[in-house]
Order: structure tokens, then C-alpha cells, then sequence
């Protein structure tokens, strides 16, 4: 038998060990397939006349007579049970009559004074929506019953609100305050603001956030070897122009058309000029930062040049405003003595005047934190919440002020 022969006969017995291999297999996963078949048919359809195994008792002896007996008394008292179907939703609750919610609802608006709420629009340029805002927010908060025992009374009016849709805020600070949600930083922004709202109701307060103000700046000025001169002469006339309650008002519809929509040291002070720069200062423009990175620029120039970009954008905004000797003009003139040299500490090359501007930014934000925080503070009553943020104000100035 020639080379090829063998090679045919060889393939031949292979390929009959692999057809009887395929039948062997065959065979046995069929005989597994039925008898898995088989027994979850026994679970789901057990005989009448058997217990399923996990109700099965044992075989006792005639020694466990009196075991027995009380394990038969079980079973019996278990097969005795009487299951009931699920009441339906209705056989709870009455579903609340529309004539009826509109009439709770009436009852409850009826007592607010006259306007429109800000619902969904983010905000109004108009004076009497913006005063109408924070009169909803005081409104709310005085008829909403509280126990004086809950430590998060405040913040549970406050989350009623948010839910009502009646806190609105220009600018979501969730992430940056480390609130939990969206409506948790709400909630916590109504309370704030009560908390202001009570202090400043006090002259001397208002005297006290006027002067650390200005006493921190100062300090700020002088550690970067800065007169502080000119931003003293500012800061005085800002103050000096909301003495006059009718430049106030003028000032609610300035702001108004900045999105701020409550006069507020939260909304003003804290969000739209403190929190506003660190966001700005941390997110510079391209050209800025392509300008500050060019190696064939000295240092002196980079600093030249930035300064006399922002005096250029901070007077072409005072040129843009119908009244140019308002809040926002006064507030535009004030920012050309701090902006430049804010922006050059945080973007700039000079390691000992960015370590301040840093510390100066840190301190803010801890302070903002703390009270942003229901571990920190007590958000019981607005009189307790606006004690802890006086006392921890008081602590913010002593730290920038050295």
C-alpha cells in the first residue's frame, strides 16, 4: 500500500471517532437537558397529594413524641394563614378634588402682597419684580410653622421654598460652595440671605461689614507694597451713594440687568463680585494668557500690558451704562484700583504677591464654605444662623487684616 493509501485509511478512521465522539455528546446533553426540564417542572407544579420540600417535616421517633407535636402546630398554624390581595391605590387615599387644591391655594397666596413671582424666568430687570422677590422669600418664611427644637428648621423652610419654585439665585454655585444638589445650595441660599437680612437690620452691623471691608482691601494693598489711598477715596463714595434710598433703588435696577436678583450682601457682596472674580480669575481669556506666556515679554511688560487691558475693559463697561455716575459706575471706577492687580497676582509670575492673592482667595472661600454648611452652622432660626456668620465674619477680617 503506496504513501497515499495510508494517508486516506487514516483520515477515514478519524473521521469516524469524531462522528461517534459527536453522538456521545449529543446524547448526553439531551439526557442532562431533559432531566433539568423535569425538575423545574416538579418545582412549579408540585403534586397535590406532597409538601414542597421546604415545608416537609421529619420522621420523628416515638421518643420526640412531644416534639413533633408542637412542630405539627406550627405547620398547621402557618397553612393557616389567609393571604389578601393588594388594596388598590384608591382605597387609601381620596384623590384631592381640583376645586378643592385650588381653593388651599387660593387661601394660601391670597395673604401676599401684590406682583408676580419670578417662576422659571431667572430673573427680572424690573425694580418692582426684584423687590417683590425678596418680599415673597421674608413672607414665606414668617407664616411656614417651624419647631424651635428642629436644628434644620431654617433649612426645611428653605427646601419648602425651593420646592415651591420661589428661591432663584443669578448664578448656580453647587460645585463651588460643595453643596450636595442644586436644590440643597437653593435652600441654603434662602436661609443666607434671611441671616443677612437680620444683621444688617442693625446700624452697627452695617457699619461693622463696612469697615472690615474696607480694613481687609487696605491690608491686601499695603502687603503688595500698594497705596491704598485712591481705593479708600472709591470705596467711601460707593457707601456714601447708597446713604440716599433713592439711589438704592436705582441701584436694584442696575443690578437687575446684571442678573441679581435680590439686594443681598450674599447676592451683591459675595456672589457678584467675589465669587464672580475667582470664577473670571481662574478662567482668563485666550489672549491674556498668550500675552502672560510669551517668552520674548519681560516681566515688567506682561504686567504693563495686563493692567492696561483691564483698565481698557473696565472703562469701556462705565461707557456703556446710561447712568455713569450709578452703582454700577461707581462700582466699575472702584474695581480699576483692586482688578489689575488681583489678575496680575493670580496669573502672573510674582510668586510672593500670587501666595497673598491665593491666601486672600482661600480664606473667602472657607469662610463661604463654612457657612454653606449645615456641620458648621446652625440653620435652626435665622437668629441663630445670622449669629454664627457675624461671628465667623468677624474671624475672616482678623485673618485678612494682619
Amino acid at each position: 500500500m503506496n504513501v497515499r493509501g495510508l494517508y486516506v485509511k487514516f483520515l477515514g478512521h478519524k473521521l469516524l471517532l469524531g462522528l461517534l465522539a459527536g453522538i456521545s455528546v449529543a446524547i448526553l446533553a439531551g439526557y442532562l437537558l431533559n432531566r433539568r426540564r423535569r425538575k423545574y417542572r416538579a418545582i412549579a407544579h408540585p403534586p397535590e397529594n406532597k409538601t414542597p420540600y421546604s415545608r416537609r417535616r421529619r420522621q420523628w421517633d416515638s421518643s420526640d413524641d412531644l416534639e413533633h407535636s408542637v412542630v405539627d402546630e406550627e405547620l398547621q398554624s402557618e397553612s393557616d394563614i389567609e393571604y389578601h390581595e393588594p388594596l388598590e391605590l384608591s382605597e387609601y387615599h381620596e384623590p384631592l378634588e381640583l376645586s378643592e387644591a385650588n381653593s388651599n391655594a387660593d387661601e394660601l397666596f391670597s395673604t401676599l402682597p401684590e406682583g408676580d413671582f419670578l417662576l422659571g424666568s431667572g430673573y427680572e430687570s424690573d425694580n418692582s419684580s426684584m423687590s417683590f422677590h425678596s418680599t415673597v422669600e421674608s413672607h414665606f418664611a414668617a407664616t411656614i410653622e417651624r419647631s424651635p427644637s428642629d436644628p434644620l428648621a431654617l433649612y426645611v423652610q428653605g427646601m419648602d421654598m425651593v420646592n415651591r419654585g420661589l428661591v432663584k439665585c443669578r448664578t448656580d454655585r453647587t460645585a463651588m460652595l460643595a453643596c450636595s444638589s442644586e436644590y440643597d445650595f437653593l435652600a441654603k441660599v434662602f436661609a443666607v440671605r434671611l441671616a443677612f437680612d437680620e444683621l444688617v437690620k442693625s446700624e452697627a452691623n452695617r457699619n461693622n461689614f463696612k469697615q472690615a471691608g474696607r480694613d481687609v482691601m487696605v491690608s491686601f494693598l499695603r502687603s503688595a507694597n500698594q497705596d491704598p489711598g485712591l481705593f479708600c477715596e472709591r470705596y467711601d463714595d460707593i457707601f456714601n451713594h447708597l446713604q440716599d434710598k433713592d439711589n438704592w433703588s436705582q441701584a436694584e435696577v442696575e443690578l437687575a440687568g446684571r442678573r441679581v436678583v435680590c439686594m443681598n450682601v450674599y447676592d451683591i457682596a459675595l456672589d457678584f463680585v467675589l465669587m464672580d472674580a475667582f470664577t473670571d480669575l481662574a478662567n482668563p481669556p485666550s489672549t491674556i494668557v498668550a500675552a502672560l506666556q510669551n517668552r520674548w515679554l519681560t516681566e515688567r511688560m506682561k504686567e504693563a500690558a495686563l493692567y492696561t487691558a483691564l483698565w481698557s475693559v473696565l472703562r469701556a463697561k462705565r461707557g456703556m451704562l446710561q447712568n455713569k455716575n450709578g452703582f454700577l459706575g461707581k462700582f466699575y471706577y472702584l474695581s480699576e484700583t483692586m482688578t489689575p492687580l488681583l489678575a496680575w497676582g493670580f496669573l502672573g509670575t510674582n510668586a510672593a504677591l500670587k501666595s497673598k492673592c491665593e491666601h486672600f482667595k482661600g480664606v473667602i472661600m472657607e469662610f463661604l464654605h463654612t457657612i454653606f454648611s449645615l456641620d458648621s452652622v446652625h440653620y435652626s432660626t435665622t437668629q441663630e444662623l445670622a449669629k454664627d456668620i457675624l461671628f465667623h465674619s468677624r474671624h475672616v477680617t482678623k485673618r485678612l487684616s494682619v
